[in-house]
């Protein structure tokens, strides 16, 4: 220690607690301690104050307070706090001789007085000497009652603080039981730690849905560091971990819990509804009861149901589809093949089929099939239906609506078998017309007294829905209309529908 005569007496009053407190020697890996200092006026005046300086014994000796590396750092509010060395140019105060670990304390402004409220200086990370004893904390200061009239010598004082020897460990010092991340993919890695004494052996125990990395042992024994107070591993499913540890002949426990999103099992047996929201893939799935699938449902090996199977989202084949039985669907039924779609079937659209169609048996269409490119026949078919005729032998007007695509075939004649000649040389013409296009065929009487005339034909294609009239009327003379016959004769496409 240094010898402090020379030094004045200190104007301000100082105590030292530390976190955690009590102060015990260090064992092996203990964590750093902090020291709280507490700077305050005890007398009547204010007291101005712009430097103070802690020296800390240090050293492994039992009046030693710090050990090991000089990495502490210090702080205080409206203060800079420093650690020093003695080689640091420009100091005011002279540092004691011998091995310290000095700081200091400055403030901004030299005419800050310490009066009602004190000062509360924070020195961190430092690292306690392993001896139980009593270290005095060296302190100088730089301070006046009198704004400009600095003493020539700082004010000296110490503060005992006493390291008492480190207790027994008790059940409460191991804590802090985690592991790094609580979730982890299937096969990913596990990273668990603690906190606690090195003088203890710790054992991690789990289940068969994790397993230790390689090189790490299960027990964790007292010859290591506080830094090996962990276990990695990895994870295949969710996995509770337990760390037990036997203190006075009791064995204690904490544990901690993994959660694998996409785990991986051996075997799984489900005594009631199993619901797949997401993909689902196994390599043989047998099922006794219902299945339900909200997502995509993939098997690599044969899937059995001998119940109920209901998809709520897409259903899809890559290989062949055998149904025994009835194939219904109550909405669209699509198939692919090369990423090209081939076949859509809906209560909407009726059959739509992009590319070829084979029928083994009878083919039928109970709603509208539609051909959008060739359509090739190599057997007899009836594509026409029952022909349908109907006459009028006057310039009446007929009418109708064609409930299907077809043909329409009308033919007019002029007669003169009263021999009256009053039609011969005379013109007639027969309108059709359909939708709104307008057809028509003349007739003009080419026979002798007494004979028929020539029939007058006309066809034209209609298609579903469109509406059909036919009339006659005199284009040449004054025809007769009664000497006029006309047939029309309807031939719908497909399935027999007269006009309506």
């Amino acid at each position: 220690m240094t010898d402090p005569a020379p030094l004045g007496q200190p104007l301000l009053d100082y105590a030292v607690i530390a976190e955690p407190f009590p102060l015990y020697a260090a064992t092996e890996g203990a964590p750093p301690t902090t020291l709280h200092i507490v700077v305050s006026n005890g007398g009547a005046e204010s007291v101005y104050c712009r430097e103070i300086i802690f020296s800390l014994p240090h050293g492994d000796l039992a009046q030693s307070l710090v050990d090991g590396d000089k990495d502490g750092d210090g702080s205080a509010t409206g203060w800079t706090v420093e650690q020093l060395d003695p080689g640091t140019p420009g100091l005011d105060i002279a540092l004691p001789e011998g091995d310290y670990e000095h700081f200091r304390a400055t403030h901004q402004d030299e005419k800050a007085k310490v009066d009602r409220s004190g000062i509360t200086i924070t020195l961190n990370g430092l690292r306690i000497s392993k001896e139980p004893g009593t270290a005095r904390i060296e302190i100088r200061e730089t301070a006046t009652k009198k704004l400009g009239d600095w003493p020539t010598s700082p004010g000296y004082t110490t503060c005992a603080l006493t390291k008492f020897p480190a207790p027994a460990p008790t059940a409460r010092d191991v804590y802090d039981f985690h592991a790094e991340k609580p979730e982890a993919a299937s096969g990913g890695d596990v990273h668990l730690t603690w906190r606690g004494p090195s003088t203890l052996d710790y054992t991690i125990s789990y289940g068969s849905g994790a397993k230790a990395a390689d090189g790490q042992s299960d027990i964790v024994r007292q010859k290591d560091t506080v830094s090996d107070l962990k276990w990695d591993g990895k994870i295949t499913r969710d996995t509770t971990f337990y760390l037990t540890y036997t203190i006075n002949k009791a064995t204690h426990c904490l544990t901690t819990t993994v959660t694998v999103p996409d785990p991986s099992l051996a075997a799984l047996h489900v005594e009631g509804d199993a619901t797949v929201d997401g993909s689902a893939t196994v390599g043989s799935l047998t099922a006794v009861g219902a299945v339900t699938a909200g997502g995509a449902l993939t098997a690599k090996d044969a899937v059995t149901v001998t119940g109920e199977l209901t998809a709520k989202g897409a259903l899809s084949a890559e290989n062949t589809v055998t149904a025994a039985g009835l194939l219904s669907a109550n909405g669209d039924l699509t198939v692919g093949y090369g990423g090209t779609q081939k076949l859509t079937t809906s209560g909407n659209s009726g059959l739509d089929v992009q590319g070829p169609l084979t029928a083994g048996g009878k083919l039928t269409a109970n709603g509208g099939a539609a051909v959008y490119s060739e359509m090739y026949l190599e057997a007899p078919t009836d594509i026409l239906g029952q022909r349908y005729r109907r006459t009028f032998d006057t310039n009446q007007h007929t009418y109708g609506t064609a409930l299907t695509d077809g043909m329409l075939t009308m033919t007019v004649c002029i007669t003169d078998h009263t021999g009256d000649n009053d039609n011969i040389g005379y013109l007639a013409r027969l309108y059709c017309d359909v939708g709104n296009a307008e057809y028509w065929v003349d007739a003009p009487i080419m026979a002798q007294s007494g004979k028929n005339g020539q029939r007058h034909p006309m066809s034209v294609f209609v298609r579903k829905g469109q509406t059909i009239s036919g009339r006659v009327d005199n284009v040449d003379g004054d025809v007769a209309m009664d000497k006029v016959r006309v047939e029309l004769d309807w031939f719908p496409i497909g399935k027999s529908l007269d006009l309506q």
